[in-house]
């Protein structure tokens, strides 16, 4: 059986407790944070930051929503691509 990760109580990730609820490591983590659209950190003191969980979640759900749209336009084009090449066959036999 698995280990389920449990979901933080807080509502306030530090670093190292966003990279496990993504489930990625924290060089993966900084790298997201340049892309746009990741959650920005906020300043928890003068050498701590953390990121808003409510805000991570909405992110991971624009994520989902981009890659199934994105998956949905491949797949149309494949089928556009196999009409044609299937026309293209039929029209040189």
């Amino acid at each position: 059986m698995k280990h389920q990760r449990t979901p933080p109580k807080s509502p306030v990730l530090r670093r190292k407790e966003a990279a496990e609820y993504l489930g990625i490591s924290i060089a993966t983590l900084h790298r997201r944070m340049l892309e746009p659209g990741f959650p920005p950190p906020i300043k928890l003191g003068p050498n701590a930051t953390g990121f808003f969980r409510a805000q991570i979640d909405e992110w991971l759900k624009s994520r989902i929503n981009f890659e199934t749209d994105d998956m949905r336009a491949r797949s149309i084009q494949r089928a556009e691509h196999a009409v044609e090449w299937r026309k293209r066959k039929a029209a040189s036999a």
